[in-house]
This record gives C-alpha cells, structure tokens and sequence, in this order.
C-alpha cells in the first residue's frame, strides 16, 4: 500500500465513523433545540472533504508502534480531526477568511443565515458570535470522540496529556503568527520557530506520537518520531505557504494571496526583503499586509518573490528539511513496508501541487 492510498483508505473509514458519531449526537440536539442540530449539521459539514491526515498519522503513529486494536484507533484518531475543524474554524475568524476547502466559512453561511431571517441589531456580530460557538463546540465533541474510543484509562491520560501540550504550542504558534503580521522585521529562526510551534508537532509529529502512546510505545520511539515529525512538518509548512501565494485556488479550496493581504511572516517575504532593490523593498513594504490589494499588485508581489529567488530559497529549504527527515526513518522502523510509507509520506508532503 502507498501513502496515498493509506490516507484514501484512512478518509473514507474516518469518514463512516464520523457520520455515526454526529448522527448519535444529533439525536441528543434534537432534544435540546433545532439551533443545536443546525450547529452539529454545519460541523459535520466542516469536516467533509480534506485530506484527513492528521487523524491518518495517528493510525499510522499507533501501528509503527506495534499497535493492533484498528477500530479503537479509528475512533480515537476522530479526536484530532475534530479539533481541526475547531481551530480552522477559528482561525478563519482571525484571518477573515471567506473559504475554506471551496466552500463559505461559517462564518459566512451565519451572515447568510441573518441576513435571510432578516435578524435585528448587528448581523456581524451575530455571526461572529456563533462561529466562534461552534468552534468551542468542536472542542468537546472531539473529546468525547477519544474519551469513547475504547482504550485503557492509563493510556487515554497519556495520550491526552501529550495532546494538551501540542495544543499550548499551538495556540502560542499562533500568538508568534499574529505579533509576525504586525513586525517589520524577524528573522528567519522565527518564522521556523512559528511553523514547529504551529504546525510541525500539531500536524505530523504530534499525530504520530498520540497514535504511538495509545499502542504503549517506548520513550525512544517517541523521540525517533519527535524529530521526524518536526522537520517535515516546518518543510510542510514551508511548501504550503510557497502555495498560498503560487498555488491553484481551486486546488486548494482557499484564496490564493490572502498570505500577502494578511502580511504573513513567511520565508518567502523574508528573503525577498533581504535580496529587493530599494525599488522592490518600497513596494513591499506598501503593499505586503494591506488587506485591499488589486490582483496586479498581488501579481507585482509574485513577481518580486521570483526575481529574489525568495521562491526558490523556500523550496530548497523545505526539501533539505526533508531529506534530514528521512534519515530518522530507519531508526523508527525496521519494517520495510512502513519505512516506504514514512518516505512517500515526507516526498508527498513537499511535492503536492507544486
């Protein structure tokens, strides 16, 4: 089996157990309220489509460990799905997006909603106010995802204590981000240190360490998969930012520039400032972070990122990180047809849609 068939086989299981889960939940809104039922819809609805890997990670993290219980981990691994849906949900607040995977933000789909029942007072705020509801809401649904899912008392209080600790990282990741988008200047160990903190250990190397406590996995092969992870994560996020400014929007189901109208602190912006003539570096520095920008001035950014070779030093970066990845593998497994996977798994990562 390959790495993209796994994560097919991982989506579509996933998938089935999510839609028991929320139809077992939808049967406890109904008793509550036709508003609770709508929110449960419009989060299930969220977590359709994607490439689920994270929760595939964990499956993947739980049998490198040597763990055999499928239909416990399947369950257990709905917890980090959940909480993804929870955190985009949320972010998209903070970056005022309007997609997400091609479709509305809830956000959106509530100013719809208000603006139909024709609702009184601020519409806005409204909105704003139930997505950030429904957010919360994820958070307790996905623990009571892992908390059901069947395992040891002992190994759920490990694997949620490790959980926590990824999520602070995550949440402070954030914060590194936000400060990121209203600094003129950082350098390049902080934005590496935004994408360990912010997506490296929360989105590869945390997934594949929960799955491999939840197996019982000892301390060295927990530390093998830490700095697996957290190289080709920051490579991961290397790439997906190269994408959100040259990617195909229709690809990736968001906005392609939204990361320069935001002022993203990314590697690409950083080394196009450290190579721009002061022509260039004017223009970045009028337009980078400003949130109404015309498509010619996105285009004029890109092109600037090309002539820095800011595009070319991130994508050299990312693979490096890569293939510094892929040295731990062997120390991680001695089984072949898993040491293929965690190789496809780090090629797939920097090579989607490039």
């Amino acid at each position: 089996m390959d790495i993209k068939t796994f994560l097919i086989e991982y989506g579509s299981q996933a998938d089935r157990f999510l839609d028991d889960f929320f139809s077992d939940k939808k049967k406890e809104a109904k008793k509550i309220s036709s508003i609770a039922t709508q929110m449960l819809d419009l989060y299930q609805e969220h977590l359709r489509g994607g490439k689920k890997a994270r929760g595939a990670l964990m499956v993947l993290g739980y049998q490198l460990a040597g763990g055999k219980e499928r239909k416990k981990i399947l369950k257990a691994s709905l917890f980090l799905e959940i909480m993804h849906s929870f955190l985009l949900i949320h972010d998209d607040v903070m970056d005022k997006a309007l997609l997400r995977r091609g479709k509305p933000t809830p956000e959106i789909f509530y100013q719809k909603l208000s603006q139909k029942k024709n609702f009184s007072g601020d519409q806005k705020h409204f909105a704003l106010s139930m997505t950030i509801d429904l957010g919360d809401l994820g958070v307790f649904l996905a623990q009571e995802a892992l908390v059901e899912s069947g395992f040891s008392k002992d190994r759920l209080f490990d694997c949620q204590r490790e959980a926590n600790l990824i999520y602070q990282k995550v949440v402070f990741g954030q914060a590194l981000d936000i400060f990121g988008e209203k600094q003129d200047q950082f350098g390049e160990d902080y934005v590496l240190k935004i994408h360990r903190l912010k997506t490296a250990d929360y989105s590869i190397s945390g997934p594949l360490r929960l799955g491999a406590i939840l197996a019982g996995a000892p301390k060295e092969l927990l530390s093998n998969l830490t700095d697996y992870g957290l190289k080709l994560g920051i490579a991961f996020q290397i790439q997906d930012d190269y994408l959100g400014v040259f990617g195909d929007e229709k690809t990736l189901g968001k906005e392609v520039g939204s990361d320069i109208k935001e002022g993203k602190a990314t590697l690409l912006i950083l080394k196009a400032k450290q190579k721009a003539d002061q022509k260039q570096r004017d223009f970045l520095r009028q337009t980078y972070g400003k949130s109404h920008l015309s498509q010619r001035e996105i285009d004029q950014v890109r092109i600037i990122f090309r002539e820095t070779k800011a595009d070319q030093f991130s994508l050299e970066k990312a693979t490096k990180l890569t293939k510094e990845a892929k040295k731990s593998i062997n120390k991680i497994t001695r089984n072949k047809q898993k040491r293929v996977l965690l190789e496809q798994l780090a090629d797939y990562m920097i090579k989607r849609n490039k």
